[in-house]
């Protein structure tokens, strides 16, 4: 896998962002080539897959912190996080103020087609356990008719490969996915913690 590190400049010269209250939606956030890798790092690991179902959501999910913590790629992609949330303060136009404790184990999922409609909105942050969530980051490993809505903000993101959307994750700023209608939608996604 290549290494997704940037620093802060080529990360200002590169993304292009959309500003909509305290969400915030990246353009090439990730590059293409390592999209298609970490989709070949899923792909390849089904063993280890855990397959969610719930009246929200239906998909198959893989540990990449849990099985990749030790590879420097991991620690990369860790550190590219950081400088996003970063630049994400800068964007809002904020010091750090959270005591940060680090990042929430990164996840990728896979969602497979689905014509029905999960119109139930929900949160990242639902009880005392999730509550050391403090920002959501959630990337886009591949491009479909796929949307992430935030509709208490009138947001509706689109699936675009190596697009991020950092977002508060708390009640304020609820979701509704859409899931593709053709296609698979991958996700990468991980939370700044509290410390």
């Amino acid at each position: 896998m290549e290494d997704t590190g940037r620093d802060s400049r080529e990360l200002e010269d590169q993304v292009k962002q959309k500003q909509i209250g305290a969400v915030r939606i990246y353009d090439g956030a990730l590059n293409d080539d390592f999209c298609n890798d970490l989709i070949e790092v899923f792909e390849g690991n089904s063993e280890l897959h855990l397959e969610l179902e719930d009246e929200r959501l239906k998909c198959r999910q893989y540990g990449y912190s849990k099985n990749h913590a030790d590879e420097e790629v991991h620690e990369n992609l860790k550190e590219h996080i950081m400088t996003l949330y970063d630049h994400y303060l800068k964007d809002l136009n904020l010091p750090n103020m959270i005591a940060q404790k680090g990042l929430e184990s990164l996840i990728i999922r896979k969602y497979e087609p689905d014509e029905e409609e999960r119109s139930d909105p929900h949160i990242d942050v639902v009880n005392h356990d999730s509550a050391i969530r403090a920002v959501g980051f959630l990337f886009y490993l591949e491009s479909n008719d796929s949307m992430t809505n935030f509709p208490r903000q009138g947001i509706g993101v689109k699936a675009i490969k190596g697009r991020v959307v950092v977002y508060p994750p708390t009640w304020e700023y609820p979701i509704i996915e859409k899931m593709p209608t053709e296609g698979v939608k991958y996700n990468l996604h991980t939370y700044i913690h509290y410390a």
